[in-house]
């Protein structure tokens, strides 16, 4: 399928002369062929490019509690948030899985920009990191959070 891109003039030189077209949004109309076009209705060649998909960028926070026991062993929970925000501006859609110390643990869809989870963990330090999966993996790129430490007292 071929669409009309019709551009101002002083942008149709700049084609012409070899430069750069402008870029499109990653949510563009999915189709890589274009032609350029002037008010009279003449068109120029095809005009081929490549969408690239939108990056994201994934942050995580944690927090580690006592769990209230009645006579058992002490138990710890640990309380994730990621933060997840596509380089669009849209709501990211999708879910982020959550890591601690290398296992996924939980994960949970993504409301808002954000998702979280909240697991048990015993005393000592521990690894936390949230992977953002999008649900549109053919124009959205996943992100990883940088680790972060939580140290269980």
């Amino acid at each position: 399928m071929v669409r009309r891109f019709c551009l101002l003039y002083f942008s149709l030189l700049t084609a012409v002369a070899g430069l750069p077209l402008p870029t499109l949004a990653a949510d563009a109309p999915p189709s890589p062929e274009w032609r350029v076009c002037t008010a009279d209705g003449s068109t120029s060649d095809l005009v081929t490019f490549t969408v690239a998909k939108a990056t994201s960028t994934t942050d995580v926070m944690a927090t580690a509690a006592k769990a209230k026991s009645k006579g058992g062993p002490q138990s710890y929970l640990l309380s994730m948030v990621a933060t997840v925000a596509l380089e669009t501006g849209r709501a990211p859609v999708g879910s982020v899985q959550f890591t601690v110390d290398g296992q996924v643990v939980d994960s949970d869809a993504v409301s808002g920009g954000k998702a979280d989870a909240t697991v048990t963990v015993d005393k000592g330090s521990h690894a936390v990191v949230a992977t953002f999966v999008p649900t549109d993996q053919a124009n959205h790129v996943g992100s990883t959070s940088p680790p972060v430490t939580v140290q269980v007292k």
